[in-house]
């Protein structure tokens, strides 16, 4: 992480809170410089955590514009290569003022794919985890990322978000 964040020593705090609260599904947020990041935590211990959802919120009154918008994804695209899965750029709908990523080459297991999903709208980034099947709707399972994974992603949207305003 870089020199100039702090997230992650309070992230770890937050996260030993939840721990220490008899657990279940808990909603966790932390401040960053420019975001608050939102956890929805279904489990955590000493080592990693399961999330049905991580989403960022700017801080900042700002919404980016869709030039901003594209910068974020490209962004993401370039630095968060430390997934399980590559990302790309699946659609930007103007319209609607959203930018959809997913995993470039989902997880097959069977005939089972899984992949992420990142949302991007003007003031906001929502990461989920999804499961497919070929004769089903899709179902949402959580994120399971290491404290220091999660730490790093941070570090990575709120600079890239800080870049933009």
């Amino acid at each position: 992480m870089g020199n100039d964040m702090n997230s992650l020593p309070t992230l770890a705090t937050r996260l030993g809170q939840i721990a220490t609260s008899g657990g279940g599904s808990q909603v966790v947020d932390v401040d960053l410089q420019h975001c608050r990041m939102e956890l929805q935590v279904v489990t955590a211990d000493a080592l990693a955590l399961a999330m049905d959802r991580i989403a960022f919120r700017w801080i900042a009154d700002h919404a980016l514009d869709p030039a901003g918008m594209t910068r974020i994804a490209e962004g993401i695209r370039n630095r968060v290569q430390y997934l399980s899965e590559p990302l790309r750029i699946v659609e930007f709908d103007r319209a609607a003022a959203l930018v959809q990523m997913r995993s470039d080459k989902p997880w097959v297991q069977g005939t089972a794919q899984s992949y992420f999903e990142f949302l991007l709208s003007p003031t906001s980034i929502a990461l989920q985890r999804w499961q497919a099947h070929p004769s089903s709707p899709r179902t949402l399972i959580s994120v399971t990322l290491t404290r220091d994974i999660l730490g790093r992603l941070a570090d990575d949207i709120d600079r890239l978000v800080g870049e933009q305003f």
